[in-house]
């Protein structure tokens, strides 16, 4: 640690000054994370490394090699409560202390930062789990797992030489002992949203105990795998469970209170640190006042809270010349539906950095709206296309950039050119978690007959944990397709 706090400030140190005033908001970029936080540089370092330690462990047991261009997860750590709770535009967050969120603009972690990190690593590694997972195996699992096996690996204990794989939280065993269990025929088959909130709390731990134990119990990794391709071979999810693992729920459950009373342990592996270099950068100064609000506008707004939010942003960012406050100010306006004035602002940050490429791409936004907003006037269209090729020149692989030029070629009377669903589609495998993106990209599959790879675009949505519109739109289309195309999860 004290290595890389010396790198940090060095890095610091030399960082040339920019042209604009620096704020207090630091972020740091890694081979697969980009952090910002406002603590010190140390601590910045030690939790990037243990964030680049944690993929390390997550490709050593999936097997998937290092990426050399990966997608990099945003991660916002806050010093307290309430600046999470500006971000999701609610005066407490109650018992949250950090989520995930996947839009169209932005794909992050967010946690609060404060007191013991131990507690904010364990969220981070959760949800980096999911992210990971939907990254690289964009597939339909059952919810059990998905969230089963983001806890089992969200335990992990990064030590300078060793992992320790398995541990447990000791809420979860509390949970375990001292409330109902979630019998384990609805544990299978029963999505998150179906359960009830005192469900929830054993639906999480009970999940992670099927996965500690199938880790760690020989010839079950085997079985899961068996029994994941009978679900998505359309197999009805009890009696897939029973076929593959030999065992009716019941008794699997019996066998979990067995396990748990009497084999539950954890595994050290060894493994080699990192030699993780950074890039080091603060934020500008407007960042200090805007970013929990960029952020809101950035994960999407409630109607109820848009035009105070829109009202906030302009106070603090009229008549700045800040960087990121114009941009800011840009999203802002583009929400308002008052283009002219999101142009202005982003002009004004692209005279200051014509490479600019979050600018670039929301000129382009702007303007693919504003032809929305007046029955697409083709020169508006022509406009916004222009905006978003400059911003792919400098970023080919900027997903929403991707995703919003391309549906500058939707059209409800007839299937995109090919070429561009082609983008559509490289779009949705940049940002696999963004459901808007893969069920845009399973609709123009379909119309243009690819079929097998709509179903895979639109499986994971369909099946996603925690459902929602987007999941049940998704399944419906899946089950128009045919009955046996979708597995009965």
């Amino acid at each position: 640690m004290i290595r890389l706090a010396a790198l940090l400030g060095l890095l610091i140190a030399c960082i040339a000054a920019p042209a604009h005033a620096q704020g207090r908001w630091l972020r740091v970029e890694s081979a697969h994370f980009v952090v910002v936080i406002d603590h010190s540089e140390s601590r910045v370092a030690a939790t990037l490394e243990r964030l680049e330690a944690f993929d390390a462990l997550l490709r050593s047991i999936t097997r998937v090699p290092p990426d050399d261009d990966p997608v990099k997860l945003e991660v916002y750590l806050f010093r307290g409560a309430g600046l999470l709770a500006e971000v999701r535009g609610v005066s407490s967050t109650g018992s949250i202390v950090g989520f995930y969120t996947a839009s169209p603009d932005m794909i992050a972690a967010l946690a609060e930062f404060r007191g013991d990190p131990d507690d904010a690593e364990h969220i981070l590694f959760h949800e980096y789990a999911h992210h990971f997972m939907l990254r690289y195996f964009p597939v339909a699992y059952p919810a059990w797992y998905v969230e089963g096996f983001a806890e089992y690996v969200a335990t992990v204990e990064v030590g300078p030489d060793t992992y320790s794989i398995g541990r447990f939280e000791p809420m979860r065993i509390r949970s375990l002992e001292v409330t109902r269990w979630v019998p384990m025929a609805r544990l299978l088959s029963a999505p998150v949203s179906a359960l009830s909130a005192e469900e929830r709390q054993n639906f999480y731990a009970q999940s992670w105990l099927l996965v500690h134990y199938c880790a760690n119990t020989p010839g079950c990794t085997e079985a899961l795998q068996r029994y994941f391709g009978a679900l998505r071979e359309g197999g009805e999810p009890i009696a897939a469970f029973s076929d593959h693992f030999q065992m009716t729920p019941d008794a699997m459950q019996n066998e979990l209170r067995r396990y748990i009373r009497t084999a539950l342990t954890y595994v050290t592996r060894a493994r080699t640190p990192s030699r993780s270099t950074f890039a080091v950068t603060r934020l500008p100064a407007g960042a200090d006042d805007l970013l929990t609000r960029d952020l809101r506008l950035r994960r999407g707004v409630q109607e109820d809270d848009r035009d105070a939010l829109i009202e906030a942003v302009r106070r603090r960012a009229s008549g700045s010349s800040d960087p990121f406050a114009l941009r800011t100010l840009g999203r802002a306006e583009i929400l308002a539906e008052n283009f002219d004035a999101a142009q202005a602002a982003l002009n004004t940050a692209l005279t200051a950095a014509p490479d600019d490429v979050e600018a670039l791409y929301l000129m382009g936004v702007a303007f693919a709206q504003q032809a929305a907003n007046s029955g697409d006037s083709e020169a508006l269209i022509a406009e916004s296309r222009r905006y978003f090729v400059r911003a792919f020149q400098i970023d080919p692989r900027h997903a929403p950039t991707l995703y919003r030029f391309a549906m500058t070629f939707w059209r409800n009377d007839a299937p995109m050119p090919r070429e561009r669903l082609d983008i559509l589609v490289e779009a949705a495998n940049l940002a696999p978690q963004v459901d808007e993106i893969g069920i845009n990209a399973g609709i123009q599959l379909l119309s243009h007959g690819r079929r097998d790879e709509a179903i895979a675009v639109l499986r994971p949505i369909a099946y996603a944990p925690h459902g929602g519109s987007t999941s049940n739109a998704a399944r419906a289309m899946l089950d128009a397709l045919a009955p046996a195309d979708a597995p009965a999860q």
